[in-house]
C-alpha cells in the first residue's frame, strides 16, 4: 500500500493511507514519523524526521525523557524559573538559554528561601529602606540595588536629578533625614494635627493652673508655651510646667494664680 504524510491547516501530521478494499483512511502521525515530506522515497518508508526543527512547550514534568529517537529538539519549560529552554543530545537535555529572571516582590520576611530552582531570580522587599532589591544565587539572597534612600524630588515626587537629600520613610511613613529640614517657600511650614495624645494643642487655665492629658509627652520632652488670650489678668503672666508624667500627662501653672489665660502648647521630643 502507499503511504503519503499530510498536514492540516494546524499544521497536525496525518498520513494516507489506502487500505486493501480500495478506500482511503487518515491516520494520525507520531510524532516519531513525522517531518520534511522527502520528495522520493521506496513505498512505506518514512521520511526523515529533523529534530531540530521541532519545538515542544510545556511543563518540566511533562518533558519527554531524551533520547536517540528526539536527538536536536527543543523544549520549553514553562514552569522552571520563569521558562528554561534545553536541547536534546539524544542522552540528556541541556540549557541552551539562560532562564528568564522571575522578579517578585513583598515583604521582606515573605521572601522565599534561597534554592537551586529560584537562582538568578529578583525579589523585591519593599518594606526594606525604601526598596530593597536581591538576587537568589540558590544559596543566598544578595543585594542586587541599593536601598532606594536617595532622592531629589519635584513636585508630585518625580526624581529629578542628581542633587538629593538623604531620608528614609519606614512603614508607618515616618521620615527620617540626615540633614535639616528647609522651607524654603513664604506661606508654607509646619502643620501639626490636634486632639487627643497630640503633641500640639490648648489649655485654659483655671486658677493658674492646668493639666494636660497626652501620651506624646516624655521625660525629656521640650514643651513650648505661649500665651494665646489673656482670662482674669491684664498682662500675660509667666507660664511653667511643674510636673510631668512621662506618656501620661504634664502640669502647665502660671506666675498668678487666679490666671485664666488660653495657653497654647507644643511638644518637642529630642531626636534618639
Amino acid at each position: 500500500m502507499l503511504n503519503h504524510v499530510l498536514v492540516d491547516k494546524d499544521n497536525r501530521p496525518y498520513r494516507t493511507q489506502v487500505c486493501p478494499d480500495g478506500t482511503v483512511a487518515l491516520v494520525v502521525v507520531a510524532i516519531t514519523e513525522y517531518g520534511m515530506h522527502a520528495s522520493t522515497h521506496a513505498p512505506g518508508a518514512a521520511d526523515p524526521i529533523d529534530f531540530t526543527a521541532v519545538h515542544l512547550v510545556g511543563t518540566l514534568a511533562a518533558r519527554p525523557a531524551a533520547a536517540a529517537a528526539n536527538n536536536g529538539l527543543l523544549y520549553l519549560a514553562t514552569d522552571d524559573e520563569g521558562g528554561r529552554t534545553s536541547r536534546s543530545n539524544g542522552a540528556t537535555w541541556v540549557d541552551i538559554a539562560a532562564p528568564v529572571n522571575v522578579t517578585s516582590a513583598g515583604t521582606l520576611a515573605a521572601r522565599p528561601a534561597a534554592a537551586a530552582g529560584n537562582t538568578g531570580n529578583l525579589y523585591l522587599a519593599t518594606d526594606t529602606k525604601g526598596g530593597t532589591l536581591y538576587r537568589s544565587t540558590g544559596a543566598a539572597w544578595v543585594v542586587a540595588s541599593a536601598p532606594v534612600n536617595s532622592l531629589d524630588l519635584a513636585a508630585g515626587g518625580t526624581v529629578v536629578g542628581a542633587t538629593a537629600f538623604t531620608a528614609q520613610i519606614d512603614a508607618n511613613g515616618g521620615i527620617t533625614s540626615a540633614d535639616n529640614v528647609i522651607v524654603d517657600t513664604a506661606g508654607k511650614g509646619l502643620q501639626i494635627k490636634e486632639g487627643a495624645n497630640a503633641t500640639s494643642g490648648l489649655a485654659t487655665l483655671v486658677a493658674g493652673t492646668v493639666t494636660v492629658a497626652t501620651t506624646a509627652v516624655t521625660a525629656t520632652s521640650r514643651i513650648q508655651l505661649t500665651a494665646q488670650a489673656l482670662g482674669t489678668v491684664a498682662t500675660p503672666m509667666a507660664l511653667a510646667v511643674t510636673a510631668r508624667v512621662a506618656a501620661t500627662s504634664f502640669t502647665i501653672t502660671s506666675a498668678d494664680g487666679t490666671d485664666t489665660s488660653t495657653v497654647a502648647w507644643m511638644i518637642v521630643n529630642p531626636a534618639a
